[in-house]
């Protein structure tokens, strides 16, 4: 029996049509800012998400529970004749505390076994809580982690860009869930993290675990050490970030190395041919009925390969970067579903990526061989228009037009000849905030308002 409906068919209208309608909505005149009453593409889509992340222990199917809203992402209880299995343990302490209380009402057997579907901190950070007492087997794949330690020498800037995109320094009312409720314990972050102690170095391996059958599937996609959790006597599976309700994030603009999205897509391959009853995903409510997690993994799939293909394709036609993330979309035929709306990933920063993924950062345009420096380029800038003045006056013209992108690149050039001035970053800071009041995706917003935030506070 299937339990868990699509939040499309529960609205009666299909979700894209009503985020395309509330934006158009909202980008007319009228529009709140940011810190005032929500706008209403932001109130809709959040009515949609709360529904991913009500807080509620979830039973997928017998003996398989998931905490779902207790944090940034979800955590799973299998259990087994004398034992439990743990997959995934939290963001930190507070929050894995959480879990473990609400798990102990179902069953206070021993925790046997621990698996980590893949390095992010939010499934990692509590897995102390969950050991705590018991000593379990802690299973990851071997390159676990691998995805980030090429980036220690750029530790600040990660931090700073990591900051502004999950809006870290915002207030509560001005964040928007993405993949995770916007109010969730913050207590002991990371601080539960412990060594696996077994790694999984091929392409499956097979574990009984108190009489539970289980899988473990190498599965790269968001990361390269994704592993995910088979139980094929109970058709359960459990895939970690590979899927979750939202366009996935192809790229994140906190920065990372090259998401491979080729492997995205044979992962979900890998996934589809499992042919689950059930799915947990790290993120989202779990979805159960054999045709229903069908259809919604073929058609993540099929968007991802569709961004991909189209990438691909154009770049082979001598498209840009540039001209190629302003004209791919998805198909009408899946460009409605709930689980593709661009919540979190976004189609151009993923198009971009794949192009920067295969071509490298040169568009095969010659004038973007030696440009310019923005300084250069600044100071011919406002010799053309005529003065620092003039250029000023047409970037407020653009603000009071709601012409905020082009205000933003205007201003730009200013600020490429003095950074400090409190006038530009003004309006920069003004124009910012009103991009933010168009975003669904919660990495937009944050990013925009954050240095929004940041220019404000600049001496």
């Amino acid at each position: 029996m299937t339990r868990f409906k699509a939040l499309s068919i529960q609205c009666g209208v299909p979700l894209g049509l009503v985020v395309v309608a509330l934006v158009l909505m909202l980008i007319g005149p009228g529009s709140a800012q940011a810190g005032d009453e929500r706008p209403a593409v932001i109130t809709e889509r959040e009515k949609v998400l709360s529904a991913q992340f009500e807080k509620e222990l979830v039973e997928v199917t017998e003996r398989v529970h998931v905490a779902v809203g207790y944090g940034a992402s979800n955590s799973v209880l299998i259990e087994g004749d004398d034992g439990v299995i743990i997959v995934d343990t939290m963001y930190g302490t507070e929050e894995a505390e959480h879990v473990r209380t609400a798990f102990e009402k179902i069953t206070t057997k021993p925790v046997q076994a621990i698996v980590l579907t893949h390095s992010h901190s939010d499934h990692i950070g509590g897995t102390a809580v969950f050991a705590r007492g018991f000593n379990p087997d802690i299973y990851a794949r071997r390159v676990m982690g691998a995805s980030s330690t090429k980036h220690d020498p750029l530790s600040e800037i990660l931090a700073l860009r990591a900051k502004r995109q999950f809006g870290s320094q915002l207030p509560p009312k001005e964040k928007i869930a993405g993949i995770a409720p916007v109010e969730r314990p913050q207590g002991g972050i990371g601080a539960g993290k412990l060594a696996p102690t077994h790694e999984v170095s091929g392409a499956k391996e097979k574990l009984s675990v108190n009489g539970v059958e289980i899988e473990l599937v190498a599965a790269p996609g968001e990361t390269v050490d994704h592993l995910m959790v088979w139980l094929p006597n109970r058709r359960v599976l459990v895939c970690g970030d590979n899927f979750y309700y939202s366009f996935p994030n192809l790229y994140a603009i906190r920065g990372t190395p090259y998401r491979d999205v080729l492997r995205w897509i044979r992962a979900l391959d890998l996934m589809i041919d499992l042919n689950p009853e059930h799915l947990i995903s790290g993120h989202a409510r779990p979805i159960s009925g054999e045709a229903i997690v069908r259809q919604t993994l073929t058609r993540y799939r099929d968007a991802i390969e569709q961004v991909f293909v189209q990438t691909l394709r154009g770049a082979n036609q001598g498209l840009t970067p540039d001209e190629l993330a302003a004209s791919i979309d998805l198909p009408k035929s899946i460009a409605d579903e709930p689980y593709l709306q661009e919540y979190y990933g976004v189609i151009p920063w993923s198009v971009r990526s794949i192009y920067g993924g295969y071509l490298g950062w040169f568009d095969g345009n010659p004038t973007s061989l030696f440009p310019l420096s923005p300084r250069e380029e600044a100071e011919r800038i406002v010799r053309l228009v005529g003065s620092k003045q003039e250029l000023t006056k047409a970037a407020q013209r653009a603000v009071a037009e709601g012409d905020y992108q082009w205000a933003c690149q205007l201003v730009d050039h200013l600020l490429a000849l003095d950074s400090d001035s409190l006038t530009l970053n003004a309006i920069k800071a003004d124009a910012l905030r009103e991009l933010a009041l168009q975003q669904t995706s919660s990495n937009a917003r944050h990013y925009y308002l954050s240095v929004a935030r940041e220019l404000d506070e600049s001496p």
